[in-house]
């Protein structure tokens, strides 16, 4: 994906005032490749975590052969985890690699792979492993965000 075409996504979505995303735009823009993925990955990692924080109620897929309160109290918990600054990314993404029928997002096993394939890459970015990451892997990661923005609909998407 070019860089104006990202830049339009973000424009239709109304998220031309993200902060991650504009770093991740700047850093790309210099070739600093490594920290625009980080940029770009973080602000979808976030996404997911503000959708979950915002959610009113309890997920039809979250514990359901328990009681109601037992059920709201455990979401409390479990929504809690993603308080903490030093935890909050990995938490966020152990409610996207949840298995079906415990999923929230109700997204298939290739959407859920692919978050740990982007993970993956995080990782490479921040502890600068040998791998390269190049303009591509920034772009694919952009298209794999427009795609899955969409579908990440606590109880899902129509």
């Amino acid at each position: 994906m070019y860089i104006k075409d990202f830049e339009i996504w973000l424009l239709e979505n109304d998220l031309q005032e993200n902060e991650l995303f504009n770093q991740s735009l700047k850093c790309y823009r210099v070739e600093a490749y490594k920290a625009a993925f980080l940029y770009s990955y973080l602000a979808l990692i976030d996404h997911v975590k503000e959708l979950i924080i915002n959610y009113k109620g309890i997920p039809k897929n979250f514990k359901p052969t328990e009681s109601d309160s037992k059920r709201k109290s455990k979401w409390k918990l479990k929504v809690q985890t993603l308080d903490n600054e030093n935890t909050w990314e990995e938490n966020t993404l152990n409610f996207i690699k949840e298995n079906n029928p415990g999923n929230i997002f109700l997204i298939d096993d290739v959407i859920r792979n692919e978050f740990i394939q982007k993970k993956d890459i995080r990782n490479t970015c921040v502890h600068n492993k040998d791998r390269e990451v190049t303009s591509t892997a920034v772009a694919e990661l952009w298209y794999f965000i427009k795609y899955a923005y969409p579908l990440l609909v606590i109880d899902g998407s129509v």
